[in-house]
Formats: C-alpha cells, sequence, structure tokens
C-alpha cells in the first residue's frame, strides 16, 4: 500500500497546486484559468489508466471505463469536484502548496474535494494493476462548479445522461444516506441614512470571516475605528465555517449588525429573522422521522447600494420543513428577492439499500466498527443522481476543516480511504 499512498500525495500536491477558486471566464474556462487547467489536468490523469474522456466545454469532464457489454441503465457514477472555496489571511502555509507537518497534509481542497479524488483514483487504478477485469460501467464525473451554483452539473445535465446509481465522496464514513435541503435567498431592507456602505463574507455557504461598514458617525462604543476624512470605518473579524456547520465558525457579518444596532434600530428586523430561524432550530421539528435532524442558517454575504442593504442567507433544512414556510417567516422581515432563491430538494436513500449496504461493508472491514448511515447538512454531487449517497472522506471523530483555514487531511486517514475506495469499487464493479 505504501507505493499507492505515495501516489497518491503526488497526484494530491499537483491537484492542490491549482488555485481552483471560482475565477472571471477564459476561452475553454468558464470557471477561471485555475479550474481550467485542473480539469484538464485530472482527465489526463485518467487517460493515463485507460479511461476515455470527454471534456464539456470546461464546466466538467468525465472518464469512463466500460467493459466490452454493458447496460446503459448500470452504470455507476463517481462523482467530484476540483473547484474549491477561497482562502482568508489565517492560513499557516501556502494554501496552494501542499505541506506536510505533523503526519498532517495541509492545503486548500485536501479534505474538500482533492483529497477524496487522489484517494479513490489511486484505489481505482490499484484494482487496475491488479489486472483485475471491470464487469459494470463506470463514469468518474468531474465538475469545476460545485461550491458556487452547480454549473458544471447543470451543463452536463444539457449534454449527457447521468449515471443511474453511485457515489459522491464529498462528505464522510460511514455513509451519507440523507442530506437536507438547501435554501439560499437574498432579502433587501432600506439601508439607514447615516451607513454609507456595508459588506462582508465571501460566499452564502461560508460562515462570514470579515465585514466592514463605513459610517458617517461614530457609533459610540469601545470598538476600533479608521478615520476616513468625514467617515469612520469599523471592521469586524470573524472565522469561517461551512454553512453547514456554522457554530463551528465566527459569523463576523452578525457581530457587526449587533453593534451597529444599537444606534440603527431599523437593522433590527434581519436580527429578529436570525432569532426566528433559532426558535425553528431549537423547539419546531427537534426530531424529524428518522434522524435527529435539525435546521441551521448562515447569513454568508452582506453588501449595499444607495437605497438598500442586501443579506444573502444559506439554510439548511430536514426533509420535513417545506422552503416555503422558511420563505414565509423571511417576507415578514424584509423584501426576499424572488430570483435569488434557489432551493436543492433533501435527499434521503433506504438504508437497506444495496449501495448503502455494500459501502457500509467495506468502510466496515477496513476500520473493524461497526457502521451506520448518518444524516448531514451539507450539499454533494449526490442529489444529482436518482440513487445516490455520499461517501468519505471524513472519519467519526474528525476534526471540522472543509471551507476552514489550515484544511488537511492527515496521512492516516488519506491511506484509509484509499483501502476503503479500493474495496467499495471492488465489490461493485469488479
Amino acid at each position: 500500500m505504501e507505493k499507492y499512498l505515495d501516489e497518491s500525495i503526488n497526484f494530491l500536491e499537483k491537484l492542490v497546486s491549482f488555485k481552483s477558486i471560482k475565477d472571471e471566464p477564459v476561452d475553454g474556462g468558464p470557471f477561471g484559468l485555475e479550474n481550467k487547467k485542473a480539469l484538464e489536468y485530472a482527465l489526463s490523469m485518467f487517460e493515463y489508466i485507460g479511461a476515455k474522456t470527454k471534456n464539456l466545454d470546461g464546466f466538467v469532464g468525465y472518464a469512463d471505463f466500460f467493459p466490452d457489454e454493458y447496460n446503459s441503465e448500470e452504470i455507476f457514477g463517481i462523482l467530484i469536484h476540483l473547484d474549491v472555496v477561497p482562502v482568508d489571511n489565517n492560513w499557516n502555509t501556502d494554501p496552494f502548496t501542499l505541506t506536510e507537518k505533523d503526519g498532517k497534509l495541509f492545503g486548500r481542497g485536501t479534505i474538500d474535494d482533492k483529497g477524496p479524488l487522489s484517494a479513490i483514483y489511486i484505489a481505482f487504478k490499484k484494482l487496475l494493476d491488479e489486472g483485475l477485469k471491470i464487469k459494470n460501467p463506470v463514469r468518474f464525473i468531474l465538475g469545476c462548479d460545485e461550491e458556487s451554483g452547480w454549473g458544471c452539473i447543470n451543463h452536463y445535465k444539457k449534454h449527457e445522461k447521468f449515471p443511474v446509481f453511485g457515489i459522491a465522496p464529498d462528505a464522510s464514513f460511514p455513509v451519507i444516506n440523507y442530506e437536507k435541503g438547501i435554501l439560499n435567498f437574498k432579502i433587501a431592507i432600506p439601508k439607514p441614512e447615516e451607513i454609507i456602505k456595508i459588506e462582508g463574507g465571501d460566499r452564502s455557504n461560508i460562515v462570514a470571516p470579515k465585514c466592514s461598514a463605513i459610517l458617517k458617525n461614530k457609533l459610540g462604543l469601545s470598538l476600533y475605528y479608521k478615520k476616513l476624512d468625514n467617515h469612520y470605518l469599523y471592521e469586524i473579524k470573524g472565522k469561517s465555517a461551512h454553512a453547514s456547520t456554522p457554530d463551528l465558525g465566527i459569523n463576523a457579518i452578525v457581530k457587526m449588525l449587533l453593534y451597529l444596532s444599537h444606534k440603527h434600530i431599523e437593522l433590527k428586523p434581519i436580527l429578529d429573522l436570525i432569532a426566528a430561524f433559532q426558535y425553528i432550530t431549537n423547539n419546531e421539528y427537534e426530531k424529524s422521522d428518522y434522524f435527529d435532524v435539525k435546521l441551521t442558517n448562515n447569513l454568508g454575504k452582506v453588501s449595499s447600494d444607495d437605497n438598500n442593504i442586501y443579506f444573502t442567507f444559506d439554510i439548511r433544512y430536514p426533509k420535513e420543513i417545506s422552503p416555503n414556510e422558511i420563505l414565509s417567516v423571511a417576507k415578514n422581515k424584509g423584501d426576499v428577492l424572488e430570483d435569488s432563491i434557489v432551493i436543492k430538494e433533501p435527499l434521503f436513500v433506504d438504508p437497506d439499500n444495496f449501495l448503502v449496504k455494500s459501502l457500509l461493508t467495506a468502510y466496515e472491514k477496513v476500520t473493524n466498527k461497526k457502521g451506520e448511515p448518518l444524516a448531514i447538512g451539507g450539499g454533494t454531487y449526490a442529489r444529482a443522481l436518482p440513487l445516490a449517497v455520499s461517501f468519505g472522506p471524513n472519519f467519526e471523530g474528525d476534526e471540522e476543516v472543509a471551507h476552514m483555514a489550515n484544511e488537511y487531511i492527515t496521512i492516516e486517514n488519506l491511506e484509509r480511504c484509499i483501502e476503503i475506495y479500493y474495496l467499495a469499487l471492488k465489490e461493485i464493479l469488479f
């Protein structure tokens, strides 16, 4: 296994070197040059081990391994993304240089989702190296816009048919058969006259690590500010985290609103809205019919113009709650912009399904632990297929580092991922 672990780390090192954050389009790269380069490189690696590949205009690509005879209704999909979220100034190392320290591999994408790609690629390569003949067709689908708007998946849908079943190695072990629904929307309220400008956050699916406001007058609080001619600049820092686990972060926008609302009560409806969501989380729908699954909310972005302030929310909700119910709460607090509303329905696969059982068997053989299906607030490519679940790479008890500064995967866990994916793919495909 040592040989294959080394190959996986080398592959990961190259993948991390691509700064594949969504960027301005280039020729053949709708999500920026670095995403284009990452996709071309990944496809070349699959070609090296015998895949037939296709690049769909830089949005997404795929690599096929089909036996001579196969049923197109039995194609197994493995869906992975190459794009990553932005980085902040809290990194201790270069986020785009894979850095090993204390048994950990640091770099943006090491856990989400480039590390899993390097693991499952090497696991599949090992099966081929052993001379095993593939019996069931498999398609690796590599997207470049999972972290933003799923433009990659939407483009794929226009040109190709999705596999019937599969996995997305983009969450946790033992296996994720329940993903909460995701609701994104933007709400506007009138901008108080004394606030010249307010902005903060990177994306709706990240807990805002920073927020700034330019005011006509001082707040009168013991809060540091910078004098700008006749105006005052206030800056707040937070801690980024994934929107599905907002309690792991510190939301700089919310902190700023708490300060500003002392003087500007016009902002109180947004704080009331957050409190209303929190009430749903703590008091309503506390238990779903199958898992203990609660609603979470993240105020991910804020911006302003001459007249309004715009707040972008990311809500993760259990399958028992209707997104319209959530929107009705928001519409009581401000103007919800209809064209900003994006809904991704919850995913749920019966735990007795053959796919869930096959994956749990592979997990249990490697870890010697009993595996049970789990629910998450994150949204993965698994939602794109008629029947799919997310599978790895996080293990129980792991620190949550996706979307955070100093993201990493341990070398031990990378090796365990290879072993689990090896057994799972062997069972399903060979």
